[in-house]
């Protein structure tokens, strides 16, 4: 018996034949066109999960490169502007320097008062300076500027608003990396190491441990003047115009035409009928006065004291009397919980005390305070003024160490970020290469399978062609 297949049968092999050398030429195809071995997950169900594990590890080195780029870019940004701190700060020392030059005079020191002022305020204007819209010296405190200006008892005084703590980025999965410092480890870091007093009034360190941080005044006040001279010499308004504390030796001596204060130079009598005759300023070397009237005065040699009473004060509202004998006075200023222990006994005129409370005075009220004193709003002598001035110039040089320190912090943690970003480029590139072995095609081999799949393709519908020429004769067969 022949076996004669049907029409429909041989319509379905063709069929078959065409769909699945059609399918092997499109894989084909799609593999050429995109250079992969695996299309779809049952084409290697084993490759693609290997595949899947690389491209995860891929997709988290991306992200700790992204994060580390970000944070080199901010240490960067925040080391160049540390960078141009550090050449402000020398410009201000050598401001500094040149105004404790001799030959300055008033107008000079003025003058450069104003410009270590603004160079002040540029410091000012770098330490708050903001990277991505955070402030790149405020820890990671969000809020306003890490410092402001404020009044502190009529003198400008900059604090720290910002907070301790260190931005940090995750660069790996058990590594972070600090991307910045806070402010007070820069521009106010504090390292107590003492007490420091101008030398203005003669108050000098207690006996006790003082507290307190920064630049404070300790007010010394004149409040009444006694004068043990005989021979008709008076004092002028009650010694209202006088600035000495405690007992000081007068002596007139007619023959020379001469009156002195304690160990002070000898200045030349007033003439009767001179100006200066009812109200003559009598000086000593230390700059403490009297002022004496000479209207009763009889002529003659006069050897006595004038003793100057005074208090002073660490607020400017309570004040302690100066008893010139105390070697550890304490005083307390309860708005910046500030304890003063002063040595009395040498204290011999009144004024404003310039006090430091050394290694704990910030940049800016360092500069603040030179800036002041070179202004001379009390009108100081020149060395005076440069007691005063002296008195901050080594916080000048511990604040730029620490903003030298702090570049280099953030030049380190730079390094050690590029040095990351670097490893995880080679690695990325490794993990790369792994997925590429695994996914890609051999182009070579691929091409040479869609050329297969094609005449392999056009054999069946020629043949399929064939088959499915149908005539009369076949059917009566």
């Amino acid at each position: 018996m022949t076996i004669r297949p049907t029409q429909s049968s041989t319509f379905a092999l063709v069929q078959n034949g065409l769909l699945s050398n059609f399918s092997k030429l499109v894989d084909a195809q799609g593999q050429v066109s995109s250079g992969k071995r695996i299309l779809r997950p049952s084409d290697d169900p084993a490759g693609t999960s290997r595949a899947l594990t690389l491209n995860n590890r891929m997709d988290v080195t991306l992200r700790f490169m992204d994060a580390i780029q970000g944070g080199t870019r901010e240490l960067d940004m925040a080391a160049s502007v540390l960078q141009d701190a550090g050449g402000a700060i020398s410009q201000a020392r050598g401001l500094v320097l040149q105004a404790l030059n001799g030959s300055t005079n008033a107008g000079d020191r003025r003058l450069l008062a104003e410009q270590i002022r603004q160079i002040k305020d540029q410091l000012l204007d770098q330490a708050n300076s903001q990277a991505s819209g955070r402030y790149l010296f405020g820890g990671t405190a969000m809020g306003g500027k890490p410092f402001g200006v404020g009044n502190v008892q009529g003198f400008s005084a900059t604090t720290y608003s910002g907070n301790h703590d260190q931005q940090q980025v995750l660069v790996g999965s058990d590594l972070r990396i600090a991307i910045g410092l806070p402010g007070s480890d820069i521009f106010a870091a504090s390292d107590p190491t003492g007490t420091s007093f101008a030398g203005l009034t003669g108050a000098s360190n207690g006996l006790r441990v003082d507290q307190g941080s920064g630049a404070a005044t300790l007010y010394v006040r004149h409040d009444s003047t006694t004068l043990n001279v005989p021979g008709g010499i008076a004092l002028v308004g009650g010694g209202a115009q006088d600035n000495l504390i405690g007992s000081h030796i007068l002596s007139i001596d007619p023959v020379a035409g001469t009156v002195t204060l304690g160990a002070g130079p000898a200045q030349a009598l007033p003439s009767v009928g001179s100006a200066n005759y009812t109200d003559f300023e009598l000086t000593n070397a230390a700059g403490d006065k009297v002022h004496l009237d000479f209207t009763a005065w009889g002529g003659g040699a006069d050897n006595g004291t004038v003793v100057g009473a005074g208090s002073m004060s660490l607020d400017n509202t309570n004040w302690t009397v100066i008893d010139g004998v105390s070697t550890d006075v304490e005083l307390i200023d309860a708005s910046t919980n500030t304890v003063l222990h002063v040595n009395v006994t040498q204290i011999h005129r009144a004024g404003n005390e310039l006090v430091s409370f050394d290694g704990t005075v910030n940049l800016f009220d360092t500069l603040e305070a030179i800036a002041v004193s070179l202004e001379n709003p009390d009108g100081l002598s020149s060395a005076e003024q440069d007691a005063q001035v002296r008195l901050f110039f080594g916080e000048i040089d511990r604040n730029h160490d620490n903003v030298l320190a702090a570049l280099t912090t953030l030049g380190a943690r730079s390094e050690r970020m590029k040095t990351l970003e670097s490893d995880y480029g080679e690695h990325g590139t490794e993990l790369a290469t792994q997925l590429s072995r695994i996914e890609d095609a051999d182009y070579s081999q691929v091409v040479l399978d869609m050329m297969r799949a094609e005449q392999a393709l056009q054999l069946t519908q020629s043949i399929g062609s064939r088959l499915l020429q149908t005539s009369l004769l076949d059917f009566l067969r």
